[in-house]
């Protein structure tokens, strides 16, 4: 993976930041941490796929990806795609 992205906020900007997202209950987000397994999840990413928070954690994310999204998903978590200044990919999930 690349280095995170400077953004020229302070950390408490950024954690407040982070947090308005991560709560955000329109918004599915997916904390993964190497080799792509999850960290955490919040109540809409769970609610899309039909997992509970702890049933997502150390899930690894080619569990969660659809077959056909695979291959480029297990190549961005090499660090094979582009990412400058950052990656913009669509994938897919499988509903539990």
């Amino acid at each position: 993976m690349s280095e995170p992205l400077d953004t020229g906020l302070s950390s408490d900007v950024e954690a407040a930041l982070f947090r308005l997202l991560f709560d955000n209950p329109q918004v599915g987000v997916l904390v993964v941490r190497d080799p792509g397994l999850v960290e955490r999840a919040n109540p809409a990413f769970c609610q899309l796929l039909g997992y509970e928070p702890e049933e997502l954690r150390g899930k690894h994310l080619l569990d969660l990806t659809a077959p056909e999204d695979q291959e480029a998903c297990d190549a961005m978590l090499r660090g094979e795609l582009p990412s400058h200044p950052y990656l913009h990919m669509e994938k897919r999930y499988v509903h539990k």
